[in-house]
């Protein structure tokens, strides 16, 4: 999964988020 994408749904960012503070 690429967190850097130009379009990324809030929903997408927010899992991104949750999955970096899991790491």
């Amino acid at each position: 999964m690429k967190a850097t994408q130009g379009k990324a749904n809030p929903q997408q960012v927010n899992q991104l988020l949750r999955d970096k503070l899991k790491g």
